[in-house]
C-alpha cells in the first residue's frame, strides 16, 4: 500500500454461479500496513478460600482473569458450587483489562467442596477451583420465661424474656397461636424480651416466639385466673360435699369464705378448685387419720389446720397434677367434739375443709385399741362389759328377795306356835 495511504473499505465482487451446483469463487482481501499486535492468552487465578455457615448464604470473590480480549471484548463466567446445585451465572466485573468474578450460594449441609469457575471471553475459556469451606449450622435451643407467676388476672401485662436465640434475628411472638403483632430482636448475647396481653379466659394459656435465623419455636406456659367473688347470692357460704362408705367417709369441699347469709361462691382463684377428703370421720387423740386431696395447683404447698382452736397437723406437697395424700396423727390437745380440718393452698390462696369429730378416749381401758376410729372395743375397770347401772338394779333385785323370803319364814312361824 503505498505510503500515506491507508485502507478504508474493501469491496468483493459478486460472484455468479449456485454453491450446489456450479459453485462459488471466495475471494479475500486483506489489507495491512504490516504492524503486528501480539496477543496474550486469557488466564484465570482462583479467589481465596470462601467460609461460611451451612443454611446461610456465603459470597466472595471467586476468580480473576486477565488476558484474551478482556477488555475490548464480552467476558462472562459460570460457576459450579459443587453441592450438585444446578450452573449458575457469575457476576463479571471488568477494571483495566482485569475481570473480576463474583457469587453468592446457600449450602444447605456443612463439609469442603470446590466452586469450579470458568470465565469466556468469546474466544476463549479458562477454569479454576475456589476451595469453600462450610461449618454445621448451630443448634438453637430458645427459652422463655413469662412474669405470671402463679397467676394473671385477665388482660394483664405479661413480661416475657428469652435466651438461646441468634444474635441480631427478629422474632415474631404469638399467644394461643394467634398473632399479636409483637416482633422483637434479639441481643447479641441471645436474649429478647417483649411484653403481651393475657387472655381474657381464664386457664391455661401459652405464650410462643420464634426467630427469623435461628427457625426454632420456644414456648412457655402461664395462667390466667379471677378472685373468686366470695359473697354469691347472699353473701357467701362455705360448700361442703360428703360421701359415706360402709368403712370410710370422705368429704369433699370447694373454697372456704366468710359466711354470712345464704348460699355463694368461695373466695380465691376462680381457677383452682381443689377437693380434700378424710379418710375417717372421728378419732382418738392419737389416731392417724388418712387424707388425699386433689385438683390444688401444681407442686404447691398445703398446710393442714385442725379447727376451731387452731392446731398445726403439717404440710404437704401437691404433685404436678394437683393431686395430694399423706395422713396426720390427732393431737392429744383437741378437745372431743365437731371439728374441720382445714387445707389451704400456698399457691392457689384457696382453703378447703373436711369435717372430723374428736372422740373422747375412754377413763380405762384394758390396753386394746379402737377397733375402728370412733368404736372404743375396751373392757371396763372390772373386766366385764355390764353396764355399772344394770349391777345397781340387779342388787335391788337381790335385796328385795330376800326381804320377801324372812317375812314369809316369820309367818310361818308364829302359825306353828300357835297350832302347837
Amino acid at each position: 500500500m503505498p505510503a500515506g495511504k491507508q485502507a478504508v473499505s474493501i469491496t468483493l465482487p459478486t460472484q455468479t454461479g449456485s454453491p450446489s451446483s456450479a459453485g462459488r469463487i471466495h475471494v479475500f482481501a486483506i489489507a495491512t500496513n504490516g504492524t503486528r499486535v501480539p496477543t496474550t492468552a486469557l488466564t484465570a487465578t482462583a479467589g481465596a478460600r470462601l467460609s461460611g455457615t451451612a443454611g446461610e448464604e456465603v459470597s466472595g470473590t471467586l476468580a480473576t482473569a486477565t488476558g484474551g480480549t478482556i477488555g475490548t471484548g464480552t467476558t462472562t463466567a459460570t460457576v459450579n458450587w459443587g453441592d450438585g446445585s444446578p450452573l449458575e451465572e457469575a457476576t463479571v466485573t471488568v477494571t483495566d483489562g482485569t475481570a473480576t468474578v463474583t457469587g453468592a450460594h446457600t449450602y444447605a449441609t456443612a463439609g469442603s467442596r470446590e466452586a469450579v469457575v470458568t470465565v469466556d471471553d468469546g474466544t476463549g475459556s479458562a477454569s479454576v477451583r475456589t476451595p469453600v469451606e462450610i461449618a454445621a449450622a448451630p443448634v438453637w435451643t430458645p427459652t422463655l420465661t413469662t412474669s405470671a407467676g402463679s397467676g394473671v388476672r385477665p388482660r394483664a401485662t405479661v413480661h416475657v424474656t428469652g435466651a438461646g436465640f441468634a444474635a441480631g434475628e427478629t422474632v415474631t411472638v404469638t399467644v394461643d397461636g394467634e398473632g399479636t403483632g409483637t416482633t422483637a430482636v434479639v441481643a447479641a448475647d441471645g436474649s429478647v424480651a417483649f411484653d403481651v396481653t393475657a387472655p381474657g379466659r381464664p386457664g391455661s394459656h401459652s405464650v410462643s416466639a420464634i426467630g427469623d435465623r435461628s427457625a426454632t419455636l420456644a414456648t412457655v406456659a402461664f395462667q390466667v385466673v379471677v378472685p373468686g367473688n366470695g359473697g354469691g347470692n347472699g353473701g357467701g357460704q362455705r360448700r361442703r360435699l360428703r360421701e359415706r362408705g360402709a368403712a370410710t367417709a370422705a368429704a369433699t369441699a370447694t373454697a372456704a369464705a366468710p359466711a354470712t347469709g345464704g348460699p355463694g361462691h368461695g373466695g380465691g382463684h376462680g381457677s383452682w378448685a381443689p377437693e380434700f377428703r378424710l379418710l375417717a370421720e372421728a378419732g382418738t387423740e392419737g389416731t392417724v387419720v388418712g387424707y388425699s386431696g386433689s385438683r390444688f395447683a401444681p407442686n404447691e404447698r398445703v398446710t393442714l389446720t385442725l379447727h376451731s382452736k387452731p392446731l398445726a397437723l403439717g404440710t404437704v406437697t401437691a404433685n404436678a397434677d394437683g393431686v395430694l395424700s399423706g395422713t396426720f396423727t390427732v393431737p392429744s390437745a383437741a378437745r372431743p367434739g365437731a371439728h374441720e380440718v382445714q387445707a389451704r393452698g400456698a399457691t392457689s390462696a384457696v382453703t378447703v375443709s373436711a369435717a372430723f369429730r374428736v372422740l373422747a378416749r375412754p377413763a380405762a381401758d384394758a390396753g386394746r385399741a379402737p377397733a375402728e376410729p370412733g368404736r372404743w372395743g375396751g373392757l371396763a375397770s372390772t373386766g366385764s362389759d355390764v353396764d355399772p347401772a344394770r349391777w345397781g338394779l340387779v342388787a335391788g333385785a337381790l335385796v328385795l328377795l330376800g326381804a320377801g323370803i324372812t317375812a314369809t319364814a316369820a309367818v310361818v312361824r308364829r302359825r306353828r306356835s300357835r297350832l302347837g
